[in-house]
């Protein structure tokens, strides 16, 4: 009889018989492997991706509620250089805050955002069958594919991906691996390992492949009471065949400190005094910070109940103290009984009101001021008098002085009491360093429908939303609200966040990148095809901006600091010199004002006065904190 190999089977016609149920196979640790991570299995198949028609396929299943960074050069076009300019830096000359006047200059590639692991590469080689064979390449392509096409990354480096999850979070990722043997049934081991465990709970510790280009779940949970506070690096490897790590593939998690910011709604209302149901902006917080600003671990958190704002036809724009001579019915034009006023101009109206709101607070700071003043007791020597006359204000003892002695600012002439306005105002909205923003909701305007005629079709669209880089201001029009991702994009202005584009013109605006409109098919600063949509997330350098801007500032007023310092140009009074900017600017002019408006009561001997400054001082910062705490 005929010996018979039973490991082959088929050679007497059997086949599909595991005899020795080794159903996985045994895999070759000598052929090229690599091992990428992705947001979601619709990013590992190359989402987002324009079509042919011009429409953009989404990655849809990646739900944004954290922060996920992979470096496509396809995103990003052939410039990826990331920008810092003269519209950003600030500076402080004379006591003012000015905008930098050098020029815009490039702070490095977007790559360099992005460890480059010098082992790895989007580039496979597989060696011959025989010494004598040449190894062939396969190559990664734009859809995260492995071929032998020539339909290849230019850039070949393996760029770590950056994941950014806030603490007491599950996520899910998905890992894609590759292998130039395409043989069915694998049976790769892939293990992970953590460079350091602070902050995480658990993560998947090992994952089998049976194919090239198998997606699994990679699930990572973040502690709830620990952070991460310096990156980890989580590695993927196999055993090489002799028992040594062979590493295939990485991720990198980045620090994650929840930073928290207040939102205060304002229920704005022009041209009446009866308002309506105030806006409930729970929702808006939660979708913004789940589809948003968890991305950087930054969250939104609610100031407390709306304040309601009221802005007449007459209101103007607050300039240098002054109001400009354009009334906001400018801008504004009545549609008929019960419909929302057209507003023609976002940037002028939120101008305007945020006027009207800094120039209330300012006023009441200074009443308030004003009230303690003349309970002061001052002694020169000769009598004990109130610093301040309680028949008198602030505002007529240094219009008094301007009668006498017109004070000359910069070579103009400018009354003492609207320079005090000006700097006060000035470091409420430009310097006031606190995790605030204020968000205008303007009950009944709404912004008006512009129409582009084109030689095929008619194309309608209106301004939504808008803040100020780097203010704390937000006017959202009615027909904005529920717009989450416009008004994300919005508040990423505020967090210091520029456009990933130039738009050029009058006022330009210097991009932090310089890409075409809707190149990023996605990121939420651009300003893609379908907009609100469209718009799905941050990356990793705009991460770093909001996190810097947020970590910048203190969250309570009761952290502000107003450190008094002895000014030597101002005859020895007691200012907040260390404070330099506008709210320097403000205490030692109103110092120096009402000192020397005063004079004469003291018959040119304010010594005294001099040795009360501090508590003077004191008055002046205990009068803005106890104003800012009302909020």
């Amino acid at each position: 009889m005929k010996n018979i190999d039973i490991r082959n089977l088929a050679s007497i016609g059997v086949a599909d018989v595991d005899v020795y149920k080794t159903n996985v196979r045994k895999f070759s640790a000598t052929t090229p492997k690599l091992l990428m991570f992705f947001r979601s299995s619709d990013q590992a198949n190359g989402l987002p991706k324009k079509e042919s028609s011009g429409n953009i396929k989404g990655d849809m299943k990646y739900d944004q509620s954290f922060g996920f960074d992979v470096f496509n050069e396809r995103l990003y076009a052939n410039n990826t250089d990331v920008y810092k300019n003269k519209y950003y830096e600030k500076k402080i000359i004379g006591g003012k805050t000015v905008d930098d006047t050098s020029k815009e200059r490039i702070l490095g590639k977007l790559e360099t955002f992005y460890d480059k692991d010098p082992s790895l590469s989007s580039e496979l080689k597989a060696p011959g069958k025989l010494l004598t064979d040449p190894s062939t390449s396969y190559f990664i392509d734009y859809a995260y594919t492995l071929s032998k096409r020539n339909k290849k990354m230019i850039d070949l480096s393996y760029y770590a991906p950056n994941v950014l999850i806030k603490p007491g979070k599950e996520v899910i990722l998905s890992a894609k691996f590759f292998d130039t043997d395409s043989t069915a049934k694998l049976g790769v081991i892939v293990s992970f390992k953590l460079s350091n465990k602070k902050g995480i709970e658990s993560f998947t510790n090992t994952l089998t492949f049976k194919n090239s280009e198998d997606i699994l779940d990679f699930k990572i949970k973040t502690k709830s009471a620990e952070t991460i506070d310096d990156k980890t690096t989580l590695t993927a490897f196999i055993d090489d065949g002799s028992g040594k790590d062979l590493e295939i593939g990485k991720i990198n998690l980045l620090p994650n400190k929840l930073l928290k910011a207040k939102i205060f709604f304002i229920d704005v209302f022009y041209n009446t005094s009866t308002p309506t149901t105030p806006f409930n902006g729970a929702t808006m917080i939660n979708d913004l910070n789940l589809k948003a600003f968890n991305q950087s671990s930054v969250e939104l958190i609610s100031g407390g109940a709306n304040k309601t704002f009221f802005i007449k036809p007459t209101d103007q724009e607050l300039v240098d103290g002054t109001y400009d001579g354009h009334p906001i019915s400018n801008v504004l034009t009545n549609m008929g009984p019960g419909k929302p006023y057209e507003l023609s101009d976002l940037d002028k109206a939120l101008k305007i009101i945020m006027s009207k709101f800094y120039e209330n607070m300012v006023n009441e700071i200074l009443i308030s001021t004003e009230t303690e003043l003349k309970k002061l007791d001052v002694n020169d020597g000769k009598a004990t008098r109130k610093f301040l006359e309680p028949s008198s204000s602030i505002k007529k003892e240094l219009d008094d002085l301007d009668t006498a002695k017109p004070f000359n600012s910069g070579g103009s002439v400018m009354k003492r009491y609207d320079l005090i306005v000006d700097r006060l105002y000035s470091y409420l909205h430009g310097e006031f360093k606190i995790n605030y923003l204020f968000a205008f909701i303007c009950h009944n305007i709404e912004t008006k429908i512009n129409t582009k005629l084109t030689a095929t079709a008619s194309i309608t669209s209106r301004d939504e939303a808008m803040a100020f880089l780097d203010g704390k201001e937000i006017i959202i029009p009615n027909n904005a609200i529920g717009k989450i991702m416009t008004l994300a994009h919005e508040i990423g202005h505020s967090f210091g966040v520029r456009h990933t584009f130039d738009i050029l013109g009058s006022s330009p605006q210097i991009g932090d990148l310089k890409l075409p409109k809707e190149h990023t098919l996605e990121n939420i600063m651009d300003y893609p095809k379908n907009g609100d949509p469209d718009r799905r997330c941050f990356i990793k350098y705009q991460w770093d901006k909001m996190r810097e801007k947020v970590s910048s500032n203190v969250n309570t007023i009761a952290e502000l600091s107003f450190k008094q310092k002895t000014e030597r140009n101002q005859s020895g009074l007691v200012d907040f010199t260390n404070e330099l900017g506008f709210i320097w600017d403000y205490s030692r002019h109103l110092m120096d004002f009402l000192t020397r408006a005063l004079e004469k009561k003291y018959d040119g001997d304010y010594s005294e006065i001099k040795n009360s400054s501090d508590k003077i001082l004191t008055i002046f910062a205990s009068e803005i904190t106890k104003i800012l705490n009302k909020l």
